[in-house]
């Protein structure tokens, strides 16, 4: 809340933490065992570092956005 997201950082194929700015500029790592993005994939799949393969950053930034979804998690924890 209140950061603006600069980087998902990955290791392998497992996202390890979510790099974000605050207001005053301080840059911090989010660490994490699992996350759930409401970005656009095209923006998800962008902002990966290291980067996504050439081939998954083309299909994302390819693909159509229609309309707005709203979904709902059933979470145990």
């Amino acid at each position: 809340m209140k950061h603006s997201v600069r980087a998902i950082v990955r290791t392998g194929t497992t996202i390890a933490s979510v790099r974000a700015v605050d207001a005053a500029g301080q840059e911090k790592d989010f660490l994490g065992d699992a996350f759930i993005s409401t970005m656009p994939v095209k923006d998800l799949i962008n902002g990966i570092e290291p980067p996504a393969p050439e081939k998954v950053r083309q299909v994302a930034t390819a693909l159509p956005y229609r309309d707005f979804i709203t979904v709902g998690l059933l979470l145990k924890k």
